[in-house]
């Protein structure tokens, strides 16, 4: 079966600011296809258009730079997760001598998404102003601890 027909289960993506890797698995765990695109809405769905509309897109970073992948996630209507750091990091353990790629931290994102999925934590659509709120907390949390700041020089 060509690797365009092939179903794919698990969508891995390591995010990066200007540029993604992508890994995707079929159920057994067999490569799909791997993917190198740019962070930029076409490229990310036509990614998505290739793995279909049921596999998992499992990213590495869910704010920042991976919203935009996970938003074109949600769109497309794949169901998305968040692989932590932390999990990342102990499960790129489990492939010795290997060094450490973006194709590879893909590759580690997908298979631990099939391997073990308990790892994983949800990565749900956000509201449509969660974002702009997050931003003015961050901006109040700043200016309050700035305050204290100049409050304690002044001592």
């Amino acid at each position: 079966m060509p690797a365009a027909e092939t179903p794919v289960a698990c969508l891995g993506i390591d995010v990066g600011k200007s540029s993604h890797s992508a890994c995707a698995l079929d159920a057994e765990g067999g490569i799909a296809f791997r993917a190198e695109l740019a962070n930029r809405p076409d490229d990310i769905d036509r990614l998505l258009e290739r793995a279909g509309s049921g596999a998992l897109v499992v990213v590495d970073q869910k704010r920042n730079i991976g919203a935009l992948v996970l938003a074109r996630a949600h769109a497309h209507g794949n169901p998305c997760a968040y692989l932590p750091g932390y999990a990342e990091k102990q499960a790129r353990g489990m492939f010795p001598g290997i060094a450490k790629t973006d194709a590879i931290d893909a590759e580690v994102i997908a298979r631990t998404a099939l391997g073990a999925p308990r790892a994983l934590r949800p990565a749900p659509e956000e509201p449509e102003g969660a974002a702009s709120l997050r931003i003015l907390s961050s901006q109040r949390e700043f200016a309050s601890s700035a305050r204290t700041r100049a409050k304690n020089r002044l001592r």
